[in-house]
């Protein structure tokens, strides 16, 4: 397509070669926007988009990853999390940090699954499971 002086183009590209004794194959596309959408239950239910080198995803579950520099909007936990019971919960909106169900050794090692520590504005406490408690924080 030609418009305004400038040309634009789509297209889709399936090729298949073989190089130095090993077959190598690729699919394409050159397109701005590039959407997958599931029809599964008759509704037009939008999967995945690649804009403007971003990709978004509706839902993505990763077996295994390494993942070098990550950015939370919002939250990251445990799918275990059950507030001051198990998991772990950080909030990347108000920087509170919570642990449940660990046994930190004399080196700091978790070596277990019996109490919570939990980071906020307040300081850090540890809690264990026979109900002490250790906190630290700032003097007023």
């Amino acid at each position: 397509m030609h418009y305004d002086g400038v040309d634009y183009d789509a297209g889709m590209v399936i090729g298949a070669e073989l190089k130095n004794g090993k077959v190598s194959t690729q699919i394409g596309f050159s397109v701005q926007t590039f959407i997958v959408y599931n029809p599964a239950n008759g509704k037009m239910e939008l999967m995945f988009i690649i804009k403007n080198g971003q990709v978004f995803l509706r839902t993505i579950f990763i077996d295994k990853g390494t993942i070098e520099e990550l950015l939370i909007g919002s939250v990251i936990q445990s799918k275990n999390y059950q507030a001051g019971n198990t998991g772990f919960k950080i909030d990347g909106e108000t920087g509170i940090a919570e642990f449940n169900r660990l046994v930190i050794n004399k080196d700091f090692k978790i070596i277990g699954d019996a109490s919570k520590i939990v980071l906020d504005n307040t300081g850090l406490a540890v809690y264990s499971t026979s109900g002490g408690v250790i906190k630290l924080s700032r003097r007023p």
